[in-house]
């Protein structure tokens, strides 16, 4: 949407702001229901000082408006992320496989996952060595 096109269903710009901040709308949910990109809208909204028609704290805000927050991410991020191959899963498969090339083609672990473990495909290949004995 451009700035005519809100000045003709709203009045003006500030009127269609003001709307949407007083119901508790974000500066970003105000953005998407205009239909501005973020950048522009805020450029708009430092330009005609309507910061201060905000919700100030996020409990003023509509709950959509809010986000998720840090502990739902983090738990979210927790549920989401992988489980820890442990050495005792990767060395048999470093042992049986001769190359690195050979590990990617045929094992179910990534070769980064190996890197990362033990530092090198060489010294996985130690490792498995010394521990085989």
């Amino acid at each position: 949407m451009t700035l005519t096109q809100v000045r003709s269903e709203y009045g003006s710009f500030r009127e269609a702001v003001q709307h949407y901040a007083a119901m508790g709308c974000s500066r970003r949910m105000t953005a998407r229901y205009l239909g501005f990109d973020r950048t522009h809208f805020r450029q708009l909204v430092r330009r005609f000082d309507l910061d201060g028609l905000f919700p100030q704290s996020r409990s003023e805000m509509l709950p959509e408006c809010r986000g998720v927050g840090h502990p739902a991410r983090a738990e979210a991020n927790r549920r989401r992320a992988a489980p820890r191959i442990t050495a005792e899963e990767l060395l048999p498969w470093v042992r049986q496989c001769r190359t690195a090339r050979e590990f990617q083609r045929d094992a179910p672990y990534s070769l980064w996952v190996v890197i990362a473990r033990f530092g090198s495909w060489r010294d996985a290949r130690a490792v498995a060595r010394r521990t085989l004995k």
